[in-house]
């Protein structure tokens, strides 16, 4: 159970936190709401992060073994999931009405209707 666990672990830590920092910019429909959406994100999840060191130290410490910090590693990655999947649909993050995003928001709209596509301007 050991080897599936460092395994299982290591893949899912990997991949979890460069796919976080990618999904911030690809939900973002400026670079306003990105910079807004990625200091949020960051703020708490270092919070978070910064006390899992020393919540697997002691729990290491007081138990001996390190199955028990080993499990609750893998029980985490239950709410990961959970709140992972759907982070990663198509969708953008929406702006709350009255603010200066949602203005620069509706401005590129404004710009993208009025620009034509690319494979429009090549026929």
């Amino acid at each position: 159970m050991c080897r599936r666990s460092w395994s299982t672990l290591g893949v899912a830590t990997g991949s979890a936190f460069p796919l976080a920092f990618t999904l911030l910019g690809l939900r973002s429909a400026t670079p306003r709401v990105a910079a807004r959406l990625s200091g949020m994100a960051q703020t708490g999840g270092y919070l978070i992060a910064g006390a899992g060191p020393l919540v697997i130290g002691l729990l290491h410490a007081f138990t001996g073994p390190w199955r028990l910090p080993l499990l609750l590693l893998l029980a985490l990655l239950v709410p990961e999931t959970v709140f992972g999947l759907p982070a990663g649909r198509p969708a953008f993050v929406q702006v709350a009405a009255g603010t200066d995003t949602l203005r620069e928001l509706l401005r590129l709209h404004a710009v993208r209707s009025t620009t034509r596509p690319l494979r429009e301007r090549q026929r």
